[in-house]
């Protein structure tokens, strides 16, 4: 199924399946699914020893016997480099991940050929609960593609403040504004965002709002769903103002 207008392209479908058929790509914001550490809770049903899954794969998506409904979670290895040849020759890509996965993160995105530009972070103002200290931040692994070349504010900072947002029923949801973020620093306008995990489509509304093209890919139909009428409902605020 694909959904296409002049501003976007929303495909569903697996995306290990549907990006080596993409390319030329302008910039990468995405949040992927990958596994987390429980914080020191133990029998769960939903946990597998020390991890839980994110993303589209978290424990709300999981049926009662602790069984995925559909799909398993991919490795970064997997992922990475089918994002990478997505990318034009000179391009950014933004990957989020947790404190302990932003590890494979980073060995993937350079086993793939991208380059390391910083570990950003975004302070999501609330905590998770843990024995070891309690969880306030979620990284942002920046890489970029051939050439470098810098963002368009220089003066921003390493990290972000900003509270997480619940505009939907999504588990892993992401504030639109730190999508946007990375989107304006790092693309031009009318410049294609892809992002292969979209999920609920906050990165597709972020390219939307900030006047760029947006692709993207989402397995899960209920999400697709969601985030097809949101980006759509994005395109139609912004219409309001070119009339």
């Amino acid at each position: 199924m694909e959904i296409k207008t002049d501003r976007y392209t929303l495909i569903h479908g697996d995306a290990l399946e549907i990006m080596p058929d993409i390319r030329g790509m302008d910039l990468c914001v995405t949040d992927a699914p990958y596994l987390l550490t429980n914080g020191g809770r133990g029998g769960d049903p939903l946990y597998d020893g020390s991890r839980r899954m994110s993303g589209a794969f978290a424990p709300e998506n999981y049926n009662n016997s602790g069984h995925l409904f559909e799909g398993e979670c991919p490795d970064w290895s997997e992922f990475t480099p089918l994002i990478f040849n997505c990318l034009r020759d000179n391009a950014h890509y933004y990957s989020m991940a947790d404190s302990k996965n932003q590890f494979a993160m980073q060995q993937a995105a350079l086993n793939a050929g991208f380059r390391f530009h910083n570990l950003l972070y975004w302070d999501k103002v609330t905590c998770t609960p843990n024995r070891w200290y309690m969880k306030n931040a979620e990284y942002i692994g920046f890489f970029f593609k051939g050439k470098a070349f810098p963002i368009n504010d220089c003066s921003n900072r390493q990290g972000i403040r900003l509270p997480h947002t619940d505009e939907t029923s999504h588990p892993t949801e992401k504030p639109v504004a730190l999508m946007q973020h990375y989107i304006v620093n790092s693309s031009l306008p009318d410049e294609i965002t892809f992002d292969p995990f979209m999920g609920t489509g906050t990165t597709g509304v972020a390219a939307i709002r900030s006047g760029r093209r947006f692709i993207g890919i989402e397995r899960d139909k209920k999400w697709f769903d969601i985030a097809a009428e949101r980006i759509k409902n994005a395109e139609r605020y912004l219409s309001l103002f070119d009339e």
